[in-house]
């Protein structure tokens, strides 16, 4: 891990995760939103475009590029191995931007908001958790 401490800010729905990482912002502390990043990564990122749209189809995107979100959901909510493998696809590759985004801040303390910390395998990037 990089030169700062860590911290993971997770819980459940309407736990606080949002709150406490706008605080820690206010405070000058850098916070990585997981999902924020994600969604960007599903949209922006050509090779999880690419093994998208390999997995469930063009249909994966409207016209103007943006997620098919409905058609995302039905595929992974109605299909266990679904979620899986986007899970599999898309959780490597943000444990591995939050690494490289807190090794470029130059901070004592960075924060990553996460729902599912220890799922998502990002447990394993933080130092400590709140």
């Amino acid at each position: 891990m990089g030169k700062c401490i860590r911290l993971a800010i997770t819980g459940g729905i309407g736990s606080g995760k949002s709150v406490v990482s706008r605080m820690l912002d206010i405070m000058g502390v850098p916070v990585y939103d997981c999902d924020a990043r994600a969604k960007e990564m599903m949209v922006h990122d050509t090779p999880v475009v690419a093994e998208l749209k390999r997995m469930f189809g063009e249909e994966c995107y409207n016209e103007d590029g943006s997620l098919n979100r409905n058609y995302i959901a039905s595929c992974i909510f109605t299909d266990k191995e679904n979620i899986k493998r986007v899970n599999g696809l898309v959780h490597p590759l943000i444990k591995a931007d939050f690494n490289r985004w807190a090794c470029e801040q130059n901070v004592p303390l960075v924060a990553v908001e996460t729902a599912i910390l220890y799922e998502s395998g990002m447990i394993d990037a933080v130092d400590k958790v709140l």
